[in-house]
């Protein structure tokens, strides 16, 4: 479980540190590492969930930070998730973790994820949504061209990171 903490905390923060400055954004996140990258930045305001930090999730998590998400509403969700798969969808190794990105994909218009190769075509125990409840799928650029054949009829918008 340590290996998807880590990695976890890796995409979390490069999304946080991704987004331009002077964007006039609002950013609701359950990461203290993406809000730590965020919380000086220019244009961006920053909403920080609080609740229990888990550890192997990397944020906020139970019953206080399920209800905050509940009450927001996003235009655009950049979630991150342990497992991708375009039968299985989009799933979590924790029950807490996958209850609370499910609520944030009711909370939101949007859902942009951005898996790393590895978890591609995975599965885990704690379903998230559908593979076709992705709006925007951003992947690495060593996906095989047969799997990302695969990922694009299941997505909206596969974009493939340049190496």
């Amino acid at each position: 479980m340590a290996d998807h903490s880590a990695r976890r905390r890796s995409t979390n923060t490069a999304i946080a540190a991704a987004l331009p400055e002077h964007a006039n954004l609002t950013v609701v996140t359950n990461s203290p590492q993406a809000c730590v990258r965020l919380i000086d930045r220019p244009g961006i305001d920053v909403i920080l969930i609080g609740g229990r930090i888990s550890n192997g999730a990397a944020g906020s998590l139970g019953a206080t930070a399920l209800l905050q998400i509940q009450q927001i509403r996003a235009d655009l969700c950049f979630l991150e998730a342990c497992a991708f798969d375009p039968l299985e969808g989009l799933a979590a190794f924790d029950a807490e973790d996958a209850e609370f990105k499910r609520a944030m994909v009711q909370a939101s218009g949007q859902i942009a994820v951005a898996m790393t190769s590895e978890k591609l075509m995975t599965t885990a125990t704690f379903s998230v949504t559908v593979a076709s409840g992705v709006d925007h799928l951003s992947v690495e650029a060593d996906v095989a061209a047969d799997r990302l054949a695969q990922l694009e009829a299941a997505c909206d918008t596969v974009m493939v990171a340049r190496p």
